[in-house]
């Protein structure tokens, strides 16, 4: 008679034998396999990890992958299908070169080559080039990459400000290299007159950050504190 596993006998019966050494252990004891109705090996975890270490495992040096065809584990076979050298890893291994420009999408009407890798908040794009300490990889922005490229190096402690307004676009031609100061006046927010809520923006009505150099309204910053509410929403700006 054949008696099936289900949650309610698990329960019952906390107690189970291994196959290999024949001993009675607790279900904690036992590996976790969802393939059998169990959910658990037929065997506890010290024996699996002697069949695992018994089991016949990868030709590659280095490699303790199980062997499957062609006596490779399945990493290395996916990497001879597809690169044809079973140790080759594309992020490293790839020209950077090539890397980066595959991720530039070009031909929008408005001459921008997009970005079309990973972005940071503000929606510039960003590529990871070269190595810093313990082997971790440099992030660089995808704009200044692509102005050093086909350009030449930024002037030291001078920003690129993007002419077509489009955080994401690399070409060079929409790029200029500019100071902090110019490149923060050109911003769209620089040139509002009113708050959000209707106050003049002025140097009397402007409350500035003494650390940061943050903006805020000042008509609004009292009414805040009038309220008693410093979770209130105010206009913030850098």
């Amino acid at each position: 008679m054949k008696v099936q596993i289900t949650a309610d006998l698990i329960a019952a019966y906390p107690m189970q034998r291994c196959l290999d050494c024949k001993q009675m252990m607790q279900r904690d004891a036992f590996a976790v396999n969802r393939s059998v109705p169990s959910g658990l090996e037929r065997c506890c975890r010290a024996c699996m990890r002697i069949r695992r270490a018994s089991a016949p495992q990868c030709a590659e040096p280095g490699c303790k992958n199980p062997k499957k065809a062609r006596g490779r584990c399945d990493t290395h076979n996916w990497r001879i299908e597809k690169y044809g050298d079973p140790n080759f890893l594309e992020r490293f291994n790839r020209d950077p070169n090539v890397r980066f420009w595959s991720k530039v999408e070009v031909g929008h009407p408005a001459g921008c080559w997009w970005w079309m890798g990973t972005r940071n908040e503000g929606g510039y794009g960003k590529c990871f080039h070269g190595y810093r300490g313990r082997g971790g990889q440099l992030a660089v922005l995808a704009h200044r990459f692509a102005y050093e490229a086909l350009v030449g190096p930024i002037p030291d402690g001078l920003h690129l400000d993007h002419l077509c307004r489009n955080t994401s676009c690399i070409n060079p031609d929409h790029l200029e290299p500019v100071t902090p100061k110019i490149n923060m006046l050109r911003t769209p927010t620089a040139n509002k007159t009113h708050c959000k809520r209707g106050h003049p923006r002025d140097e009397r009505n402007t409350y500035r950050y003494p650390r940061t150099g943050g903006r805020q309204c000042r008509a609004c910053r009292r009414e805040v504190r009038r309220k008693g509410s410093e979770f209130a929403p105010v206009e913030v700006e850098s």
